[in-house]
């Protein structure tokens, strides 16, 4: 046969599978390019990877000062006044050196005052200026508390030119940068008290009498990037903690290590002196102490025990330094006689003093030998040494001052002892007290044995702290202009019904506006738990543990005396402690910010963007005063919040819309001087009776205190009429002058309200911080870049209308699905558009955080566009419209923004589904086809492969696999397919010509592929280690599963658009996948695109294993992986899905959903799914001219199957060598008899439901018998073929297959039939529509049962329950969910109850309804109305 004319048929299907391979083959090139590009690029230019964790940010953290003072100061401003109301820059004086001293807020030592006097560049040509010296917060050193950071002058920063001056003045501006991002972190609790002393600079220039003794006695060093002390401020503590028990065990000791060890032992003798231990006048013993260098390495293992033991001691002298402030207060307070207990407590300290001096001058000694015997054995004589002799000199100190410690520490301890004697000595100590109490408290973090204690254990403050640092030496980072020379900017974020702040409980909400408390229920509140017993408070303590506890250790700080219960431990706060009648009610906004923070919500977003006004402040107060410095920060940036219902929401009597616009008014009240909110508003018309007229409405915050108490706290500022729509009427939030997609059209009402240069547009689920908001000069100024010799505007920006920057995903740790998305947006907002960008030219806009030129876009089309049913993806029409008209995009990743995303399954699929229907609608789109016309090859095909060409290469993998099954199917029931053995031996397939084992094309289709890019970006990023224990983690939760669902989403939509139109914008989630979707939800989102796509793979891979493939698991592991990813993902993805109480819960709801019912969680019925899911295949909305292509499209994608079936009832059964019993040898005729029975007895079960439904008794007992009936015919014609040959089985499989897709081809042939009658004869034939859909119903039967038969073999067991709940949340909220569910009781007793409670409830909800009844019946469901003959039970 395979010699016959089928040859080339055959030869046809054996190469295609290879020829569909090659044509996504180059999607996987693009993908390695890209990721080895993207690689190469980040690491040489943008310095990626540099700090990996934490520990490298410790360790290079002090080289941070001079990049950040590279890239963060100003260029020279051009203009002489800093603007409109704000005072005139002055100038310096020529002598100003001399003037210096005069200048208030100034203290600059003698030393700094003569380099400064040497900088010509700042004398002569007398760039720099001074200003007033700012109020500020906090004590913080030399940045606005001194006239040094008011240079904005261009200094030279390497080489020799910087003197201790510019170290000193770029170490004090970058501490108050430090400051301000440390104080952001700890004000949104992701750092605890303890964090912010470890992180912070320690400034000692608030005790400003004993700075200039600490100057005067520490030793300057000179090392570059090792200052050390700088004018009273002493490095943060992390930097220090837990080097020395390093260094005690290193062999040898750079020159930073020793800078590091010098600088401990200086403050330990500055502690020592004043404390009274060294008289100050004493400077031998102090340089005696101080120039010792300890031998390197350990020579012995007792010397080794030795250091650490003087490490130890170093501690518990520190320690005990710190327990001396109760009893110095109690004595302070006092004033009278020394009491014994603050004498035993001195006497304490100068013993450890005494214990750590013997362990010096035992080290000494050996240092003196060890120098002794190198002296002889160089043939050198001891006495004319000098080196010798002077380290016998400071040996002969070290042990005086031993012996006087030691003298100091037995009178105070012993029990005879003179008050007076010692009186100075207590004097001493008290003197400058709290300042030697910081610097103890400061070296005993330094000292501490862990250095990682030091570290935020927030992964959030980690990687704020660590991609700040690290985007500092961005060699794509420019100088920024002048504050008063940056174009204005005004953020806009689109909002509609998305939450803003969560509330503490629903019931208070309802309470609150005086409704009833079923209007709340669409409220996700903070204490209200599931089913399952668990509450998104309970989850959210559970996945942000460290949080958690900052927060109450802040609410604890800041309430001091006024906590009700003084004797209750608040570690034990909870939830609890903030409803009404708890302890903290008063405080329950503070609980409600923190969860808000952690969630998707506006106020987290408002937050945020508040970030940029404070960093716009910060730098203005470097050259003007505070007062000045805001106003030109309110000048520069602004915020709208366009909320299009929020005029609906305050006069609403639904409780979620009340508590919105509640919340919104909370925030203009927050934010005064930053948020603005726009709405639309609609109210009648006086002069034309019944005409309703819209406005564009902006309000603001009352900010002068004219408000009245009953007022909601804001000002009406602008009012703008919209046209008038006379076509569709003002009903419902989607109308009038609202014809497009709504997110666009919510941006373009509101836009006009955005007065800035620039624009910013921002969604509402998106985060910032002040260590990126302190950049925000920096990307201003790529619109305006300035050459920093001679001020001159560079020409390559004058045509830049968008610059884009990157994002990551705070979500990644809200669970496995979480992770999942976030990689994936990871790799795209990162190494993606990195290369389109470069060298791809291809980077458009995708949204946000983009910032356009507004002045140059707003005249070229605007910044979206709003098509309703074309501009699905709206803002990448913006990208494509200005590229076309000469307009250039370029992408920095030196900083970023925080994006939350979907956590849900669900969610993450529709968001999915969105994007892929708005690539279909882009493929149309004359954009796209102008863009073809115009790009240069190469630029063509990067933008292929980064563009709609990525989803299209989807289609072609999954049609691909396809085409494997097919090519198997075909050839194998042709016999043309067999084993053979290479020259080399191997076994390999004749079909594919590869091996007989799994092939690269199967592996990457299994869903590794997507796991390329961001592998690549997070080795880089994050190291290999860490980057290869994601990649594992990923692939243990699933995440192959998902990967493969979502590509089938993504297929299944782009080509639905592609060959029907009519996507539709998809609204996704915002919140955390904690609530399960029921059943009836998951099989009407996934039935028809995916389940049913799953099922028929299943059934072709049975028939493959039925005909007898050679060597099937080899060939056929990799679809079946497919499969059952595409089946099984739903059920594993869903939240308590193997719980047998919801199993049970969902087979109860969906029966009856089957029947006709109404399902609560969807809101629709069978029927009506049914035809929106047919609705676009038959043009039934007319949104195609030609219902007869729909039919065709329809129609054609059923033959192959068909054919396979017919191929395989023609080739692939085996007639018998002798006709038995009814058995003829013609296998025709045998389906024909099967098929035929069997539709005899589907016809009696029809006709016998019309009219023997009514009788109940009888009905039942005919079912039994048709039953009865239909298995006595499959077994005989099993039975019976089984003794005519072996094949019985095969051969009934393949007769079932056959009528399978005959009937699928019939059913849409029925369909399409009536559809084109319907549209081109205007012909309504429902008898025609219902037998369809029957079929369809037969169907979803048969699949919803198997699904519930595996439903309730894994709710059984547990087992699927417990992975389940360990693997897709976090550790500790899993267990907490898999503790409280081990202890549940018997199932069915426990699903009875729930029945029971259920059935309660809704009666208790009618009841309330049941006042209203008596206004007539209530009117039918609109999903029901069209349907009569339907039925619900």
């Amino acid at each position: 046969m395979y010699n016959a004319p089928w040859g080339y048929f055959l030869a046809v299907f054996r190469v295609s599978p290879n020829f569909i391979a090659a044509c996504f083959d180059t999607s996987l090139f693009f993908t390695i390019y890209a990721a080895l590009f993207g690689l190469v690029k980040g690491y040489l230019q943008l310095n990626l990877g540099f700090l990996v964790n934490f520990e490298d940010v410790r360790s290079n953290f002090h080289q941070a000062p001079r990049h950040y003072a590279k890239v963060m100061r100003p260029l020279k401003s051009t203009t002489k006044h800093a603007g409109a109301g704000l005072s005139s820059v002055r100038t310096l004086p020529r002598n100003f050196s001399a003037m210096l001293s005069n200048v208030r807020g100034v203290f600059l030592n003698q030393p700094s005052a003569a380099a400064f006097v040497n900088l010509k560049s700042l004398d002569s040509q007398g760039l720099s200026t001074v200003a007033e010296e700012s109020s500020r917060h906090g004590s913080l050193p030399l940045s606005s508390k001194s006239a040094q950071s008011g240079f904005t002058e261009d200094l030279e920063l390497g080489g020799q030119s910087e003197t201790s001056f510019l170290r000193n003045r770029i170490w004090g501006q970058f501490s108050e940068a430090w400051h301000e991002i440390v104080s952001d972190l700890r004000n949104s609790d992701c750092l605890s008290d303890q964090e912010v002393r470890a992180l912070q600079f320690l400034d000692l220039r608030a005790d400003r009498p004993g700075t200039h003794n600490i100057n005067s006695f520490i030793k300057k060093k000179e090392a570059k990037d090792l200052p050390g002390l700088y004018e009273g401020v002493m490095m943060p503590a992390f930097f220090r903690a837990g080097i020395l028990d390093v260094l005690v065990r290193a062999d040898s000791l750079s020159d930073s290590q020793q800078t590091a060890v010098m600088e401990v032992r200086d403050w330990l003798v500055w502690l020592l002196t004043y404390s009274g231990g060294i008289d100050e006048a004493d400077s031998a013993t102090r340089c005696a102490l101080r120039d010792f260098k300890p031998v390197h390495p350990c020579s012995t293992d007792k010397q080794l025990r030795a250091r650490i033991g003087a490490v130890c001691e170093a501690r518990k002298l520190l320690q005990a330094f710190l327990a001396l402030k109760a009893p110095m207060a109690a004595w302070q307070a006092s004033r009278g006689q020394i009491p014994r207990a603050l004498a035993k407590a001195v006497g304490s300290l100068f013993q450890h003093y005494h214990a750590l001096l013997t362990l010096v001058d035992n080290e000494m000694a050996v240092a003196d030998s060890a120098l002794r015997s190198r002296s002889s054995f160089m043939g050198m004589s001891l006495p004319g040494s000098s080196s010798t002799a002077a380290l016998s000199a400071n040996h002969q100190q070290i042990r005086n001052l031993r012996t006087r410690i030691g003298e100091l520490s037995a009178g105070l301890l012993g029990e005879q002892w003179s008050e007076t004697q010692y009186t100075d000595l207590v004097y001493i100590i008290n003197d400058r007290f709290d300042l030697k109490h910081k610097v103890a408290s400061h070296m005993l973090w330094v000292l501490s044995p862990v250095g990682v204690s030091a570290s935020p254990r927030s992964h959030y403050a980690q990687r704020v702290i660590r991609f700040f640092l690290g985007s500092l030496r961005d060699r794509t980072m420019h100088r920024p202009p002048a504050v008063t020379e940056l174009r204005s900017l005004t953020t806009l974020t689109p909002h509609l019904r998305e939450p803003v702040i969560y509330p503490v409980s629903t019931e208070a909400v309802a309470e609150q506006f005086d409704l009833p408390h079923s209007s709340c229920q669409a409220l996700d509140d903070l204490i209200s738990t599931k089913y399952n017993g668990t509450s998104l408070m309970a989850y959210l303590r559970s996945t942000y543990p460290h949080e958690w506890n900052n927060f109450k250790e802040r609410l604890e700080r800041e309430m001091g005396t006024r906590w009700p219960w003084p004797h209750h431990d608040f570690s034990a706060l909870s939830e609890i402690d903030f409803v009404r009648g708890g302890a903290l009610y008063e405080q329950r906004h503070e609980l409600m910010t923190w969860a808000s923070c952690r969630g998707q919500l506006l106020l987290r977003t408002t937050t945020g963007m508040a970030c940029y006004q404070r960093a716009l402040r910060f730098h203005a107060r470097s050259a003007m005063p505070a007062n000045e410095a805001q106003a030109l920060a309110r000048s520069k940036y602004s915020y709208v919040v366009s909320s299009q219902v929020f005029g609906e929401d305050r006069k609403s009597a639904q409780g979620d819309a009340r508590w919105r616009a509640h919340c919104i008014e909370k925030l203009l009240r927050g934010f005064p001087e930053l948020l603005s909110v726009a709405y639309v508003d609609s109210r009648g018309n006086a002069r034309q009776e019944g005409q309703t007229t819209q406005y564009s409405v902006l309000i603001g915050a009352v900010t002068d205190g004219s408000a009245a108490d009953d007022s909601p706290g804001h000002v009406e500022r602008y009012r703008i009429q919209l046209p008038v729509n006379d076509a569709i009427p003002l009903e419902g939030p989607r109308s009038g002058i609202m014809l497009g997609e709504g997110k666009p059209e919510n941006q373009n009402h509101a836009i006009i309200f955005c007065f800035g240069e620039c624009l910013q547009s921002i969604d509402m689920n998106q985060d910032n911080n002040f260590a990126e908001a302190l950049k925000l000069p920096n990307m201003l100024g790529e619109f305006d870049k300035v050459d920093s010799q001679n001020g001159a505007r560079s020409a390559a920006t004058d045509d830049i209308v968008c610059v884009g920057f990157r994002e990551w995903i705070f979500t990644e740790d809200a669970g496995a699905q979480g992770a999942f998305a976030a990689s994936t947006e990871f790799a795209f907002g990162t190494i993606s558009q990195r290369v389109m960008a470069s060298p791809g030219a291809v980077r458009f806009h995708y949204g946000h955080p983009d910032l356009w030129n507004k002045l140059w876009v707003m005249t070229r089309g605007g910044v979206c566009k709003a098509t309703k049913g074309l501009h699905i993806s709206e803002d990448v029409y913006a990208g494509y419209n200005h590229v076309l008209r000469g307009g250039k995009i370029v992408f920095r990743e030196f900083m970023e923004a925080g994006k939350g995303r979907d956590n849900g399954f669900d969610g993450i699929n529709g968001f999915a589904a969105k994007v892929s229907g708005g690539n279909g609608e882009q493929m149309l789109s004359r954009d796209i086809n102008r863009l073809g016309k115009r790009l240069d090859f190469f630029r063509m095909l990067s933008f292929y492969h980064s563009g709609p060409g990525f989803y299209l290469n989807t289609f072609l993998v999954l049609l691909g696999v396809y085409a494997t099954v097919w090519a198997y199917l075909i050839v194998t029931i042709a016999g043309a397919q067999r084993l053979a053995i290479d020259d080399k031996g191997n076994l390999y397939n004749t079909i594919t010509g590869r091996t007989a084992g799994l092939s690269v094309v199967t592996v990457l289709q299994l869903g590794f592929l997507g796991f390329l890019l961001y592998a690549a970006e997070s080795c880089l990023e994050h190291g290999v280690l860490a980057c290869a224990a994601t990649i594992a983690s990923h692939v243990i939760t699933g995440s192959p599963l998902f990967f493969i669902f979502r590509a089938r989403t993504q297929a299944f939509y782009f080509l639905e658009d592609v060959l029907y139109g009519g996507a539709q914008y998809v609204a996704t989630g915002r919140g955390f996948a904690l609530q399960r979707s029921s059943f009836v939800k998951i099989y009407t989102m996934y039935a028809r695109s995916h389940l049913y796509w799953g099922l028929e793979l299943v059934l072709l891979l049975a028939l493959l294993w039925g005909i007898g493939l050679t060597n099937y698991f080899a060939s056929t592991v990799g679809v079946w992986v497919v499969a059952f990813a595409v089946l099984f993902s739903p059920l594993w993805f869903n939240p308590n899905a193997f719980s047998l109480t919801h199993v049970m819960e969902d087979f109860q709801g969906w029966q009856v959903w089957m029947r006709g019912g109404l399902d609560e969680s969807t809101q629709t019925t069978w029927h009506a799914w049914h035809r929106d899911q047919v609705r676009r295949r038959t043009d039934s909305d007319h949104a195609r001219s030609h219902a007869i292509s729909c039919a065709i499209i329809s129609l054609v994608a059923k033959v192959p199957s068909l054919a396979i079936a017919i191929f395989a009832l023609r080739f692939g059964i085996e007639t018998p060598g002798r006709c038995k019993l009814i058995i003829s040898c013609n296998q025709w005729a045998d389906w024909g008899i099967f098929t035929g029975g069997m539709l005899a007895l589907l016809a009696v079960f029809l006709v016998s439901h019309r009219f023997l439904l009514r009788f109940r008794r009888i009905w039942r007992i005919f079912v039994i018998v048709l039953a009865v009936a239909a298995l006595g015919l499959v077994i005989s014609y099993y039975v019976l073929y089984r003794i005519s040959s072996s094949t019985g089985g095969r051969v009934f499989y393949i007769w079932v297959f056959t009528d399978f897709q005959l009937l699928v081809v019939l059913s849409q042939v029925v369909l399409q039939a009536e559809a084109v009658l319907r549209s081109k004869c205007d012909l309504n034939l429902g008898g025609m529509r219902r037998l369809s859909s029957s079929f369809y119903m037969l169907l979803d039967y048969i699949l919803g049962y198997c699904y519930f038969l595996v439903l309730f073999v894994l709710a059984y067991t547990r087992v699927a329950m417990v992975l389940q709940s360990v693997l897709l949340f976090n550790v500790s909220f899993g267990m907490a969910l898999i503790r409280g569910r081990l202890f549940e009781g018997f199932y069915i007793k426990d699903w009875v109850d729930h029945q029971i409670g259920q059935r309660r409830r809704q009666a208790h909800m009618q009841s309330e309804s049941s006042p209203s009844s008596h206004d007539g019946p209530a009117s039918p469901s609109p999903l029901l109305g069209t349907d009569k003959g339907l039925k619900t039970s």
